[in-house]
């Protein structure tokens, strides 16, 4: 079993083209929390893959960043507004994250 984590993945991508591209790409592995900002649960080689595929879409003058979050932070978290309806909870299975 590979063991998954929880990261935030952030960007500022500056050519529109290049943004909707990472955008949608990001879409596939993670829950969109703001325009630039997602949150992935992923294995180590699943997110090396992502991080591989991302450098391949970008250029210098674009940056992004991924940011590890412990159990512990990650139950944290406080969430206010709407939550999406296709919003996916990274680890249903072993009880809510979210008080």
């Amino acid at each position: 079993m590979k063991v998954k984590h929880r990261w935030i993945f952030l960007y500022d991508i500056k050519d529109p083209k290049r943004l909707r591209k990472v955008a949608k790409f990001a879409e596939s592995f993670g829950n969109r929390v703001q325009k630039s900002v997602f949150e992935f649960y992923t294995d180590d080689f699943t997110l090396n893959n992502i991080e591989k595929t991302i450098k391949m879409m970008i250029e210098d003058e674009d940056s992004y960043a991924f940011i590890p979050a412990c159990i512990q932070d990650w139950e944290k978290t406080v969430r206010y507004g709407t939550i999406k309806k296709d919003y996916i909870d990274p680890k249903e299975e072993e009880g809510p994250l979210f008080m």
